[in-house]
């Protein structure tokens, strides 16, 4: 139903349905964080009783149980924010990048990649 629907079926103005939806949606978003913050304090509670659960299995040198310690403290920083951000190759695919100041040497030096003389029909040959 569009907000003009709805003035219509409540005789009120248009703008009075958006001014309605803009407080309805304030609140909604509200009780929705709320929730989030008691959902993640509940989170964060479980692997705090997971990590007391193992910790004499970690004392005593289990090492499954100190990778499970790991996980838990790596989680508990994802959710606190702690934890430094992931740095993510989005460009290159993980190959090597090459400066376009390396290219235009190499192009002006005569030589490809590999120091090799450059012939004109010869794409250049780049590391990777």
């Amino acid at each position: 139903m569009t907000q003009r629907e709805m003035a219509g079926a409540m005789k009120v103005a248009v703008s009075t349905v958006n001014a309605d939806l803009k407080v309805l949606r304030a609140q909604w978003t509200r009780t929705q964080i709320g929730g989030m913050d008691n959902v993640m304090v509940e989170d964060l509670h479980r692997i705090s009783s997971a990590m007391q659960a193992i910790w004499a299995e970690v004392a005593g040198g289990n090492l499954f149980a100190i990778d499970r310690l790991v996980k838990l403290i790596e989680l508990r920083a994802r959710l606190l924010g702690y934890e430094p951000p992931r740095r993510l190759d989005l460009t290159s695919g993980g190959q090597r990048i090459v400066a376009i100041s390396e290219i235009v040497s190499r192009l002006t030096d005569g030589g490809t990649a590999e120091g090799e003389a450059s012939r004109s029909d010869a794409p250049l040959q780049l590391e990777g």
